[in-house]
């Protein structure tokens, strides 16, 4: 009797515990769907702000930093010294030249300076390192992202690279690619063909991340000074 009282008066609770698992596994299935949704719909507005959103953004800065060059430009120059290849003094996210790259079909006003505030509407230039047409090495950072350098991994060897400055432009043509580590700062030396010894050459260096949406490495750009036109 004991035996088939304990199991007639076991049942109910099976059933019970059965249920309690039952709904707890559904959810979970839906805090996890939940979960899933919510980070699908947050990569959808992410797509469509890298591929619409922040172009546009950019676009619409670089109107403005475009403006002022041309502003700063046509102002009366305050030394005629080196007129060729001397942009006016600028400061830290102020921007001194135009970098255009036909093969992409891109062209940016490019301020002063690497900072995350610098580089947040287009390129900059790496303080220190060489100017336009100048012996050494006229290094350039930019993001990887569009409206910046999402592309710039579809720039070959050959290609041109021009660098517009108040009184003349600046053709440089790309000879090297390369990928490196992000703490590789030779690349950004006088002669990044040789770091650590004296330029010899004026050469220009385009620096992004690699691969896209990664700051893992860096894609690296190089081009040599092929031909100088003033302006005037």
């Amino acid at each position: 009797m004991s035996t088939i009282g304990n199991s007639v008066s076991s049942a109910p609770t099976s059933s019970a515990d059965r249920a309690r698992t039952n709904g707890r596994a559904r959810m979970a299935l839906q805090v996890v769907g939940e979960l899933l949704f919510t980070v699908g719909v947050l990569f959808l507005f992410f797509v469509a702000y890298q591929f619409l959103g922040k172009p546009a953004e950019v676009a619409h800065a670089q109107e403005r930093l475009d403006a002022g060059l041309e502003q700063a430009w046509q102002a009366p120059s305050a030394s005629s010294a080196e007129p060729v290849t001397r942009p006016h003094r600028v400061h830290q996210g102020e921007p001194f030249v135009r970098l255009a790259v036909p093969g992409l079909d891109k062209r940016w006003a490019v301020v002063e300076g690497v900072s995350q505030a610098a580089l947040r509407n287009g390129p900059g230039h790496y303080p220190g390192t060489a100017m336009p047409g100048k012996l050494g090495n006229f290094a350039v950072a930019g993001h990887r992202s569009s409206g910046v350098f999402l592309d710039l991994d579809r720039v070959s060897n050959g290609d041109v690279v021009a660098v517009e400055t108040r009184d003349a432009w600046f053709t440089y043509r790309v000879y090297q690619r390369k990928i490196v580590q992000p703490d590789e700062l030779g690349v950004i030396k006088p002669n990044p063909d040789r770091p650590g010894a004296r330029p010899t050459r004026a050469v220009l260096t385009l620096t992004t991340c690699e691969p896209k949406w990664s700051s893992a490495r860096r894609l690296i750009i190089h081009a040599e000074l092929a031909d100088v036109r003033t302006k005037h």
